[in-house]
């Protein structure tokens, strides 16, 4: 299911942890406060790099001690970050940090949400669906996104007229499996590994 047609986006961590969806993909600052840990990562220049910040969140002993805590009844396939995120404008480029004052600039995290308000921006909380749609129509004057996300993901590129290379921020995000499954041929339940997930999906 494309999108958010299953459910609104901060919902798609239940939909695999009730079994609802059988793998979803979750951004953990759609939910402030529910993995308090795991968001660390998108404070800001935290991490470098997506290499980086996905090496750091699956580092054995951090997940065994803390951020496998914060995932429980899900499987998690992986934890990862995009990579470094810059602010991108509609009508104005930001140049010094006095730029930011006066601009609406959608957050992805309330780490980000922070860090606009110190710059002088105005943080404003946006449904990744709906960043685009917003930057059309002025309610929004800017995002804070990496390239990935503005040019691939949102289809931003011919909206967007300036981008500031900040390189400030990741957001973490994880593909979470259903923790156990029923065969459809046994009745049995069976729980899935990253290994035949990531095998079935490349066959396909």
């Amino acid at each position: 299911f494309h999108g958010a047609q299953m459910a609104p986006a901060p919902a798609h961590y239940d939909l695999a942890r009730s079994g609802q969806a059988d793998v979803s993909w979750f951004l953990h600052g759609g939910t402030p406060g529910r993995f308090p840990l795991t968001e660390l990562i998108s404070l800001p220049y935290m991490a470098g790099s997506a290499e980086i910040g996905t090496k750091t969140l699956n580092d054995a002993g951090l997940r065994s001690k803390y951020l496998d805590a914060e995932h429980r009844g899900v499987h998690v396939l992986l934890l990862l970050t995009h990579q470094p995120g810059n602010v991108h404008t509609t009508r104005k480029p930001i140049r010094t940090a006095d730029d930011f004052k006066g601009l609406r600039i959608r957050f992805s995290a309330p780490t980000i949400r922070d860090f606009v308000a110190a710059l002088g921006g105005t943080p404003v909380g946006v449904p990744p669906p709906d960043q685009l749609e917003m930057l059309q129509k002025g309610t929004l004057d800017g995002v804070f996104i990496d390239y990935g996300g503005a040019g691939i993901a949102f289809k931003m590129g011919g909206t967007l007229k300036y981008s500031t290379e900040m390189y400030s921020y990741v957001s973490s995000m994880t593909r979470p499996g259903a923790w156990r499954r029923k065969s459809a041929k046994a009745g049995t339940r069976s729980t899935p590994s990253a290994r035949s997930c990531w095998s079935k999906a490349a066959t396909r």
